[in-house]
């Protein structure tokens, strides 16, 4: 058994295009020449999957992503919001390491900073698809 990642783009017409892993990877780190023309000015929307493998096919989707990512004018990932999204998803795992090692002392106080922070996340940087979409993506990761 093995591991894999899968990239899908959602285009304009609400289907995907797959993109090489590695292409994504050099768009989300802003490598290289990579860009995404058809987006420019706009979110794209990507859905990764990740897989356990066999003989390099997959098997089984083991969880899927929905990542939603402002896309500057000339068709790159616009870096200071992504770094924006980075940092309040580490905000959110703090919050909730503090909110799970209190002890109970200020039990007239609730910290409610992660969910507001994982509220704001969901509305920014994350998406969900369709059912339709849903089994596009389960045909998309099986086909050869």
């Amino acid at each position: 058994m093995g591991f894999g990642i899968r990239a899908f783009l959602l285009r304009d017409d609400g289907h995907f295009t797959r993109l090489p892993y590695a292409r994504f990877e050099r768009l989300w780190h802003g490598e290289g020449h990579e860009t995404l023309p058809d987006q420019a000015g706009r979110d794209a929307r990507f859905v990764l999957a990740y897989l356990e493998t066999e003989d390099r096919g997959p098997v089984e989707i083991r969880h899927l992503d929905y990542l939603r990512v402002k896309v500057t004018s000339d068709g790159r990932i616009d870096m200071a919001e992504r770094d924006r999204q980075l940092r309040r998803v580490s905000e959110m795992t703090a919050e909730a390491i503090f909110k799970a090692m209190e002890t109970g002392k200020d039990k007239g106080v609730i910290r409610a900073a992660d969910v507001f922070l994982q509220r704001q996340h969901r509305h920014e940087a994350l998406w969900q698809p369709t059912r339709a979409q849903l089994a596009e993506i389960k045909q998309l990761v099986f086909s050869r």
